[in-house]
């Protein structure tokens, strides 16, 4: 059995090296907030999920977050996947991941914004910063859901050679799918 009634998870991590695993089942009320910047990879992430199941409702999150500077020449400086389950009252959240140009980075940034009865839900994110040489910055995010309520995506992508915004709302008992990738 998992939790029952309230659970608050809550980060806030400025410049350092992170490997972070986080697993939540159970009813009740739900609060996860996460703030991360770190500039030595031009890597923002923002977060903030609040959900209440009410009678008969449930959820179950699992995600993964690795920061840092691998010796493989082509992985990412960050990677982000977590999984979400979700059915009761209301899971409101808010998600951006970004790569400021600013700091370095590719210019990139995905925002999503939930507000939900139901919902399953998969998520990647990979952001490439400090290329080795032949290779290129990158900004991969992939998104699986099904839900019952409202989803709107925004991606903004600001690089030396392009500038493009992209807004999505999808609203009622709906699936959605997006893969994005941007190299520079």
């Amino acid at each position: 059995m998992g939790n029952t009634g309230k659970t608050e998870v809550s980060f806030v991590v400025m410049d350092a090296g992170i490997a972070n695993e986080l697993s939540v089942q159970g009813t009740g009320r739900l609060t996860i907030t996460a703030g991360v910047e770190r500039k030595t990879v031009a890597v923002e992430l923002e977060k903030r999920i609040v959900a209440v199941t009410g009678i008969g409702g449930n959820y179950s999150i699992d995600s993964l977050d690795i920061w840092g500077k691998s010796t493989n020449p082509s992985a990412p400086d960050y990677h982000h996947s977590s999984s979400t389950s979700f059915s009761g009252d209301n899971l409101r959240s808010s998600e951006k991941y970004g790569s400021p140009a600013s700091q370095g980075g590719i210019g990139a940034t995905y925002t999503e914004v939930i507000d939900v009865s139901k919902l399953q839900k998969n998520v990647t994110v990979s952001i490439k910063t400090i290329p080795a040489q032949g290779h290129k910055q990158s900004f991969e995010v992939e998104t699986a859901a099904a839900l019952s309520g409202k989803r709107v995506t925004h991606v903004v992508l600001s690089t030396r050679t392009t500038q493009a915004s992209h807004r999505q709302m999808i609203d009622g008992n709906c699936t959605g799918r997006m893969n994005l990738t941007v190299e520079e």
